[in-house]
């Protein structure tokens, strides 16, 4: 599995610490290398490239799945809960709201079960959001 988190090298290097995108793509194009003469011995393995999703990446969801389909890679994302100063979780509900629409959209080309592991926790806090308002607008 290499963690990928961003595709934009400014981004990287921030969710990565100081990471440069551009070691990482070298190394995914050299186990991609690796994996398709593998491939031809007959001994295959599945290449991973997860993405840990949060509050300064979630717009590059879309392009981060593109990028594994071209290369045939599997797909993991990942939603980051903690720290919660990173997380998608802390935005304003509206933010939250506009986000979960947009990845919503996506699933329609992508399939919902891949943007899953973000949806849910998205769709669980609007829909949290929604029941206190309820429980506010009663008292």
């Amino acid at each position: 599995m290499v963690s990928v988190d961003s595709l934009d090298p400014m981004v990287y290097s921030v969710v990565r610490r100081k990471g440069v995108l551009s070691k990482t793509l070298t190394t995914i194009d050299a186990l991609m290398t690796y994996r398709n003469q593998r491939k031809h011995e007959n001994r295959p393995f599945n290449l991973v490239a997860s993405f840990c999703v949060q509050k300064i990446n979630w717009v590059e969801i879309p392009k981060f799945i593109e990028f594994c389909k071209h290369r045939e890679l599997l797909c993991s994302l990942q939603f980051l809960y903690e720290p919660s100063r990173y997380s998608i979780l802390t935005l304003p509900i509206q933010k939250i709201e506009e986000i979960y629409t947009y990845l919503k959209t996506a699933a329609m080309s992508y399939g919902e079960s891949i943007l899953s592991p973000i949806l849910n926790p998205l769709r669980e806090a609007l829909e949290n959001s929604s029941s206190n308002l309820e429980m506010n607008q009663r008292v």
